[in-house]
């Protein structure tokens, strides 16, 4: 009983795998920049347009990531984006009378970590070797690298 058991552990560990790296492959297929090496751990979500999604070496994506792809988005090499994080690269005008969405790209640096809940708002961009931690809120580009933390993220190291 047992190794049936660990016999279905492992088809399903390797089927989520496939599953993971085939959502890559979509993409790819639809035109976004994702290098080889970058690896899905959970399903990720995204809307708009896949071209606009750039992701370079060795980036992690962990479950629940979504991916506002309206502008562009641009994460460097050695990045790790962990559970439920958003990159959302439209927001509305926040003027009464003049309701129109504005769009802005969100480029972050290599060798940064976001860590759970995270996010990012249109035109931010984060320099390299940053620590974002759980559950920020990243309003305003962050110059310095650095750990941060809070809403609005804010240094805190």
């Amino acid at each position: 009983m047992i190794f049936i058991k660990l016999i279905i552990k492992n088809l399903y560990n390797r089927y989520r795998f496939f599953a993971n790296q085939f959502q890559l492959s979509f993409l790819r297929f639809l035109g976004s920049k994702i290098h080889s090496s970058v690896t899905a751990y959970g399903k990720f979500s995204w809307i708009g347009n896949p071209k606009n999604l750039i992701l370079g070496e060795n980036v992690t994506i962990n479950e629940g990531v979504h991916f506002n792809l309206f502008g562009e988005i641009e994460i460097k090499d050695n990045v790790r984006i962990s559970t439920y994080v958003q990159f959302h690269t439209s927001k509305l005008n926040r003027h009464l009378n003049n309701r129109e969405h504005i769009v802005d790209s969100i480029l972050i640096g290599r060798n940064s970590w976001i860590a759970s809940g995270v996010v990012l708002s249109p035109g931010v961009e984060v320099s390299e070797d940053c620590t974002i931690l759980a559950n920020s809120v990243v309003t305003k580009s962050l110059k310095e690298s650095a750990t941060y933390a809070g809403i609005p993220a804010k240094i805190i190291k």
